[in-house]
């Protein structure tokens, strides 16, 4: 259930990205993201519990590791709190140029694939 309500927020913060960076007042300069990492949810039927994805699977992306931010450890028969069915994978891609420009242009390659249901910056919440 809290893989869901994560993958919710993930989608959500992917669409408010993009209404906020399309909205004519705004450009990715108002935006607060690290520039060294996209976070990708992956598509269903393209992911699986601890699948693991490799650069040369995004060729078109200059990357330096990819993190699994769904790995389950153990043994995964013994979850039973775990949704097999529809386990969603999620993945954060660490960039060998660190910049940016190099986030965004990361992401418009990477949301072509496939695999890719979203793709969105590392944003970084402000409390005021």
């Amino acid at each position: 259930m809290l893989l869901v309500g994560v993958l919710l927020f993930i989608c959500y913060a992917y669409t408010g990205f993009r209404s906020f960076v399309n909205s004519k007042e705004t450009t990715t300069r108002d935006i607060e993201f690290t520039d060294d990492r996209v976070i990708v949810v992956i598509e269903h039927e393209y992911g699986g519990i601890n699948k693991v994805w490799y650069p040369s699977d995004f060729p078109d992306v200059d990357i330096e590791s990819i993190e699994d931010l769904t790995y389950v450890t153990g043994n995964i028969a013994d979850k039973s709190y775990l949704n097999k069915e529809n386990f969603t994978q999620i993945i954060c891609i660490y960039l060998n140029n660190k910049s940016r420009e190099n986030v965004l242009k990361a992401i418009e390659s990477l949301e072509k694939y496939e695999v890719v249901l979203c793709a969105t910056p590392n944003l970084l919440s402000q409390i005021n």
